[in-house]
């Protein structure tokens, strides 16, 4: 990668974080390690006191791996420089992460799960490998005593929290390092929506644990690398532009996070196939495979792609939207908590009401016909660890309509119900 365009990198990486609320206007740091065109390796890293949304070139320092200090060099430098050293690690990313800081403080005062934060969602579970490790330290910030206790637990776990300083992540490149934070401060957004409530989830927790309640509705995908974005598909214009304006739009609204969930569209042109875009929540400067694939199943391809199969089949649908809004995940759990059934839940908002007067909350094990039953007869279902999934039969722009509205149903609950109030 040219220094161009790791600058590019950079500059994209630091806005998304500052609009997503991963950083304050200054706050966090990340760095990488890249080969030259000679094989050299060099490192780059932000300068101490940028403003990460507004990154300048001169604000990207670059450097080689073995140097100990540089003149302008975030002050977590020696931190960064020590994760950049783990076998096949290529990228760390320091971010403030509000939720997580916030639950690490919260984690050690209630003694819920010592020296571990514990997710609650499917996202968290599965790419963070069951959790981020918590970790105390005298300097919490720039020192060797950090440096040391946090390249022990990124050698077994993509993320790690420092009490009261947020998070560190790695990765084989600084997407994936930015995709683990942002499923870190998700799982505590999650997890903080819960207590706010007053919800049980040391029990949920241990429920767990014990595998009571821990079976997945279709597990999420695995990640796969981005690439900042190049040539689309050559079909129709408005198609492409469709699905990359939704796909930002997810992302954007925090209607899911970085590269996550799915989507789909039946191919108006041939009639046996259809579009499918997946991961669906990107940035609009990172390209994501777009494939016009056959609507006929397929046990070889992805269990979540015949997913959207199964759904044009069973369903009038001719567009399809999974992601995982935080609300939604939480209300799941507390609408859920004394029941393993299916329960409805009666938007308190007039444009919830409008769109989908009943929002059916579905366990993680549910059968396949009470899905398509569901999904069918309201357009849009929520699945407690399996995300929410809307269709429509008119657009893309009316599924995601859909997601957007959920989002917002849940917010009020969720928010009347920390406050006290009662539900009308």
């Amino acid at each position: 990668m040219k220094r161009q365009q790791i600058i590019a990198l950079f500059q994209t990486l630091g806005r998304a974080s500052l609009e997503l609320g991963l950083q304050n206007s200054h706050s966090g740091n990340f760095g990488g390690r890249w080969q030259g065109p000679g094989g050299e390796d060099f490192m780059a890293i932000t300068r101490s006191g940028s403003q990460k949304g507004n990154l300048k070139p001169e604000d990207i320092i670059f450097l080689r791996p073995k140097s100990r200090r540089v003149l302008g060099a975030s002050t977590e430098f020696v931190v960064h420089r020590e994760i950049l050293r783990l076998p096949k690690v290529k990228a760390s990313f320091h971010a403030h992460a509000p939720d997580l800081t916030l639950m690490s403080l919260a984690e050690a005062q209630k003694n819920t799960q010592e020296n571990f934060f514990m997710p609650l969602d499917a996202l968290g579970l599965v790419h963070l490998k069951g959790g981020v490790p918590l970790i105390r330290v005298k300097r919490a910030f720039g020192s060797p005593e950090l440096a040391a206790a946090v390249t022990k637990y990124l050698r077994e776990f993509p993320v790690v929290a420092v009490e009261a300083h947020g998070l560190f992540s790695c990765g084989q490149e600084l997407g994936e390092a930015f995709f683990y934070a942002n499923i870190a401060n998700f799982s505590a957004r999650v997890v903080k929506l819960l207590y706010q409530i007053g919800g049980r989830v040391r029990e949920w927790r241990q429920e767990m644990k014990e595998r009571k309640r821990a079976a997945f509705f279709l597990p999420p995908s695995p990640y796969k690398p981005p690439e900042m974005k190049t040539e689309r598909p050559r079909w129709n214009k408005e198609l492409v532009e469709a699905i990359d304006q939704t796909r930002n739009r997810l992302w954007a609204s925090q209607l899911s996070p970085f590269y996550t969930g799915s989507l789909s569209l039946k191919d108006k042109r041939q009639k046996k196939t259809m579009i499918y875009a997946s991961p669906a929540s990107i940035l609009k400067e990172f390209g994501a495979p777009i494939r016009r694939v056959p609507l006929a199943l397929n046990p070889a391809e992805s269990e979540e792609l015949n997913w959207h199969r199964l759904i044009y089949e069973k369903t009038a649908a001719v567009a399809i939207i999974r992601s995982y809004p935080a609300e939604a995940e939480a209300a799941a759990w507390d609408l859920l908590s004394q029941t393993q059934d299916v329960t409805y839940f009666r938007p308190l908002d007039v444009e919830g009401q409008f769109l989908h007067p009943r929002l059916p909350v579905l366990p993680p094990f549910v059968d396949k016909d009470t899905f398509f039953a569901c999904l069918q007869a309201h357009q849009v279902v929520i699945v407690r660890g399996g995300g929410v999934w809307a269709i429509s039969s008119d657009s893309l722009s009316q599924a995601l309509h859909r997601v957007a509205s959920v989002k917002d149903s849940f917010f009020y609950y969720l928010g009347l119900k920390e406050l006290g109030c009662k539900q009308r």
